[in-house]
């Protein structure tokens, strides 16, 4: 356990960390068809409670949230992709805790121009942001008549963000002495989820088969739901097989070739756009539907690629 938090803490020293997350967050914009760069962001404040360990000294009492606790401050791109993290005290204000975050975008991603934000970034931090930093603040208010749930336009994504961090079970609470150790703990976090986010797109090398082209991950997970049927009758899986191809023959980046009524052969058609039509490349991913089994095999290599 030392030997873990040895390099915990020196990649978090040395900027290992945050080189990291940047570069996987460039891949993930780049894969979604977005430059690496992002020109608009989200922030947003988050009260949790912390241990006993942490020093009194950083934390505070949330009295909106009713938390005694730290609050986390990102700033997001509107895909949800982290781009600033901050952690203070729960009871400094989200007019006061945001300036740092949005100083950071500022500095490391100047082409963010616009942010959105909740109520409680409203007042003297837009002004800030504007006069200081020459980026627009717009602030994202509710409906007057609005009753109970609703999704906010634009801030949604942040708040994906944070559910999406909320998720591991170490960022439950803040147990971390040093405010920027829980800082480093997000980014950590976000490096897991940016890290499956793009291997769940790419495809795996099913048994008996070529590799699959790096850019048919997308086809390939939607051909592993189809083998996950059971096929309780050939009459059954006769339809169902029709089906399948069926749906594919709608696809605009694949070409079925049927070859014979259990076998299929798929020919990426736009390989880097989809939707855009280029030249079709043949690819070897022929693979035999008739055994529930190699159905099974087949849809784990895919989730597992």
């Amino acid at each position: 356990m030392a030997t873990v938090y040895w390099y915990f803490t020196s990649w978090h020293d040395d900027g290992t960390v945050e080189r990291l997350h940047d570069a996987l967050r460039g891949q993930i914009r780049e894969a979604d068809g977005r430059s690496a760069e992002p020109s608009a962001g989200l922030i947003d404040s988050q009260s949790v409670r912390t241990a006993d360990t942490v020093p009194a000294a950083t934390r505070g009492f949330d009295a909106g949230k009713k938390v005694k606790g730290r609050k986390r401050f990102i700033v997001t791109d509107t895909l949800g992709l982290l781009l600033a993290v901050h952690v203070v005290a729960a009871s400094d204000q989200d007019r006061d805790g945001g300036r740092r975050p949005l100083l950071w975008t500022r500095l490391d991603h100047p082409g963010v121009k616009k942010i959105w934000a909740d109520q409680g970034f409203a007042g003297r931090l837009v002004d800030w942001t504007t006069n200081v930093l020459g980026r627009e603040l717009e602030i994202v208010r509710k409906d007057p008549d609005q009753r109970g749930f609703q999704v906010q336009p634009k801030r949604w994504a942040v708040e994906r963000t944070f559910s999406w961090l909320t998720a591991h079970r170490r960022l439950a609470r803040d147990c971390a002495t040093i405010p920027a150790r829980s800082e480093t703990m997000l980014r950590w976090a976000m490096i897991g989820i940016k890290v499956r986010r793009l291997t769940r797109v790419r495809p795996a090398s099913p048994n008996g088969s070529a590799p699959i082209d790096p850019n048919f991950g997308l086809i390939a997970k939607r051909a592993a739901t189809s083998f996950r049927f059971n096929f309780v009758s050939d009459e059954q899986r006769r339809h169902r097989f029709e089906a399948f191809v069926a749906d594919l023959r709608n696809s605009p980046v694949v070409a079925p070739r049927v070859l014979d009524e259990r076998r299929v052969e798929l020919h990426v058609v736009a390989p880097h756009v989809v939707g855009q039509v280029g030249v079709p490349q043949p690819m070897s991913v022929c693979e035999q539907v008739q055994s529930p089994d190699n159905r099974a095999q087949f849809a784990q290599n895919v989730r597992r690629g």
